[in-house]
């Protein structure tokens, strides 16, 4: 089965792409495009932004379950309206349809229950066909852009009067409606945003709201493995990292044998090369010589 999966996945998603059919601000499960790539484009336009003396606010979003969220229903009359039908829509119903599944408790079964939402978890086709299902995610806004990693989601707009506040809020209860007609559940309680820039008057005079609660002004902000901070540095990640680093170091070493301080020495300098290349890549990539003080701490780490 996974085999096919692989054929079907791979002319499904050339269908997408020869036809523009993902959504443009979707950075998951596509070809050349990547978690990196996603943080590069949303830091590159808020620190425009920033340097042009405009406010950006952000809304970092929360998807209840995302991937077992998908309505097969839903899902279908999507894929039917971008024009995929045929053998290839029949065979994607069969994929999904009739589903059921037991429960397993300290030996016990449940009896079998129908599975009417969801995309199958270890699946091939499941990231592609949830891309699929949340493609028109940025439908109705007006003013503010989409961003997404997979459910990693975020809203931005460039803030230069409270006018524009009550602008954001239109667009966030309209992606909030998109979510209930498509059964998508989000967790109004944990968003978070984070106002960047130096209008300092509006962003006093600045609340957002989901589901009739207030969302949570946060002056750092974790966004896929990196740390963001509200002045458009990432000071604040270095020092996380150079924290953290430095506790590890501090292990106590003294009751391993040679071999295995020698194989500890080599495990943390590997992570730690990965972790600079995953976490840090985004920030020197675009930063290198903007905030040359915010390099040393991490340089001192490797020294």
């Amino acid at each position: 089965m996974n085999i096919f999966e692989r054929v079907v996945r791979k002319r499904l998603t050339e269908f997408m792409e020869e036809n523009d059919a993902f959504n443009e601000g979707q950075h998951g499960f596509r070809k050349g495009r990547s978690c990196l790539s996603q943080l590069l484009v949303h830091q590159e336009a808020i620190l425009h932004d920033i340097s042009k003396g405009r406010n950006v606010d952000v809304i970092y979003l929360d998807f209840a379950k995302a991937f077992d969220k998908v309505d097969h229903s839903l899902l279908f009359h999507r894929l039917k309206s971008l024009g995929i039908g045929g053998t290839l829509g029949q065979w994607l119903h069969s994929f999904l349809a009739d589903r059921k599944q037991k429960v397993s408790v300290q030996g016990h079964l449940s009896p079998p229950s129908a599975v009417t939402s969801g995309v199958p978890q270890g699946s091939v086709l499941g990231p592609l066909l949830f891309l699929i299902m949340i493609g028109d995610i940025d439908k109705g806004l007006q003013h503010s852009t989409v961003t997404s990693f997979a459910d990693d989601t975020r809203m931005k707009m460039q803030i230069e009067t409270v006018d524009d506040v009550a602008l954001l809020q239109q667009d966030l209860n309209c992606l909030l409606s998109w979510a209930k007609d498509n059964n998508m559940k989000m967790n109004g309680d944990k968003f978070e945003v984070m106002m960047y820039g130096p209008l300092l008057d509006i962003k006093e005079h600045t609340k957002y709201q989901a589901h009739q609660q207030n969302i949570t002004l946060k002056e750092y902000v974790r966004d896929l493995g990196v740390t963001w901070s509200a002045d458009g540095t990432f000071s604040h990640h270095i020092h996380l990292y150079h924290h953290n680093r430095e506790e590890t170091n501090r292990l106590d070493l003294k009751d391993l044998s040679d071999k295995g301080k020698v194989l500890y020495a080599n495990l943390v300098e590997g992570l730690g090369s990965t972790e600079v290349r995953i976490l840090l890549s985004a920030l020197v990539s675009t930063q290198d010589g903007r905030h040359h003080e915010t390099r040393s701490p991490t340089e001192n780490v490797h020294q």
